[in-house]
């Protein structure tokens, strides 16, 4: 399974230019083997894992930067599917190989896999702390009493807990201690519910143990706690004021794309409640704690990105529960052939399972695999929502030009692509302030302050989120002409010298 997610992400992993969020690892791991220094500190592992693959890969040209800096994306988004698979593998056998199949088929996964951002590094290191937690919670309550090996899986958890927290608080890697809440929420309510002298009891045995043990549980667990606050207290991606946004449902319950889903293009909104309506009854027939536990995750999830996260939408932000709705579509598809089982005679049961197999291959459409593994159209991307221009136009633009090295490069979203593709220094690329109200004041005296240079703009930070400039014609800032030279693929350049 492994190899086959990995194939399908790898095969036309640099089929597409980068979009403007990659430039921050690619440029850090650069940084650091040019200077020996990494100001970018957010989702280090990333840079890290770059960094290491620029080095052995030696690579030049921005198709060689970008093959090997998006490597260990696939490489971990395809290792997914071990932690998945034993996390599935506790509602039953069936849906770990069905869930298996489809992470390494999903579309969306496949997109994500081929970019180099920490999506797909840390949906592997949630799942598998999750697993973790699974196996404590499991382990303490079977023998009643904290042994070695419940002891390491404590240390795992804090540990993960404590670098999320206080070390990587600046990433989404966040959402992996909030995950780990919900599956505690539910042990809870469970174990009090459905054991409450067992639980009692467990309590007991808990306060039992070592002086030494107990003190250390709850330094760690207080420390986490006031981590925790204190990173709600200072997010502004947190809303403790519940705000409606309903994009972040639409994403798993919409037939429409991004991100793209196995069914996209079929047409019918409410396919995925069905099947989540039939695997739901299916679980509650078998009492299945596991799948319940799973569904509490990807709906304490969903609601919280649809009422409490402040930031804007976009298909990334909600990646991490993709894995829990995989399960829970993945035991639909066994709960439908197991119900056939139950209800109908043998000699009808072939036939209805030939019926399914084939309405199955039709929702679950290999038409939209083949694509996203083979897709390289730039612009939106169904597959994940994120932008890619078309650089191909730009570069024949550019490789013309005989630069002197002495040009200032004012753009946007194109740092990334002029340093690893034309080496251009950190000197000559200065960023166009789009958030800054004053920018055109700023841009007014980086003209005057460098006698020539280069105004690389893309349409969506020209006029499209914020008042900009012409794209087909020159204008004048500060009493210097800018020449406009190119508008093409939504990127437009202009030219200053005086």
């Amino acid at each position: 399974m492994f190899f086959f997610g990995l194939f399908f992400r790898i095969y036309n992993i640099d089929g597409l230019y980068p979009f403007i969020d990659e430039n921050t690892h690619t440029l850090a791991a650069n940084e650091f083997l040019e200077h020996g220094t990494m100001e970018y500190s957010r989702a280090m592992l990333v840079s890290i894992m770059t960094t290491l693959s620029y080095y052995f890969a030696d690579p030049s040209g921005l198709e060689e930067y970008l093959f090997w800096g998006r490597f260990f994306s696939a490489f971990f988004s395809a290792l997914v599917v071990i932690p998945l698979f034993f996390l599935a593998k506790k509602v039953n056998n069936p849906t770990a190989y069905l869930a298996s199949i489809l992470w390494i088929t999903s579309p969306w996964a496949i997109g994500v896999g081929q970019e180099v951002r920490e999506y797909s590094y840390y949906v592997f290191f949630i799942l598998l702390f999750i697993l973790i937690f699974i196996n404590f919670i499991e382990k303490l309550n079977s023998e009643k009493s904290l042994n070695k090996l419940s002891i390491f899986y404590l240390i795992c958890i804090l540990g993960f807990a404590f670098y999320a927290l206080l070390i990587d608080n600046l990433s989404t890697l966040i959402v992996g201690v909030l995950l780990i809440g919900f599956v505690a929420i539910y042990y809870l309510i469970y174990f009090v519910y459905k054991y409450p002298e067992d639980s009692l009891d467990l309590l007991k045995k808990l306060f039992s143990l070592s002086k030494i043990y107990i003190v250390g549980i709850f330094l760690a667990l207080g420390a986490i706690i006031v981590g925790a606050l204190a990173f709600v207290r200072s997010s502004s991606d947190i809303s403790l004021m519940p705000r409606l946004n309903l994009d972040f449902v639409k994403v798993f319950f919409s037939a429409e794309a991004p991100p793209m889903h196995w069914w996209y293009g079929i047409g019918f909104e409410y396919l995925a409640i069905i099947l989540l309506i039939i695997s739901l009854i299916f679980a509650y027939k078998h009492k299945n704690k596991f799948y319940f536990l799973y569904f509490n995750v990807f709906v304490l999830g969903v609601i919280f990105y649809t009422f409490f996260f402040a930031r804007y939408f976009e298909p990334k932000y909600i990646f991490y529960l993709l894995p829990f709705f995989i399960i829970l579509i993945s035991m639909s598809i066994y709960s439908s052939f197991a119900f056939i089982k139950i209800f109908f005679e043998s000699y009808k049961k072939y036939s209805l399972y030939a019926t399914f197999s084939i309405v199955f291959i039709i929702i679950f459409n290999p038409v939209n695999v083949f694509y996203a593994v083979v897709d390289n159209t730039h612009g939106q991307q169904i597959t994940t929502g994120n932008y890619h221009y078309q650089l191909e136009n730009l570069k024949k633009f550019l490789d013309k030009k005989d630069f002197s090295g002495d040009e200032i490069f004012v753009n946007t979203a194109f740092n990334g692509f002029l340093k690893l593709e034309y080496g251009m220094s950190v000197e000559q690329m200065i960023y166009y302030p789009l958030d800054n109200p004053k920018r055109f004041e700023k841009l007014e005296k980086i003209i005057k302050e460098n006698k020539k240079g280069y105004l690389i703009l893309d349409y969506h930070r020209n006029g499209k989120r914020a008042d900009g400039f012409p794209h087909d014609e020159g204008f004048k800032k500060g009493g210097v002409k800018l020449e406009n030279l190119f508008n093409q693929d939504g990127i437009q350049v202009y030219k200053w010298n005086h």
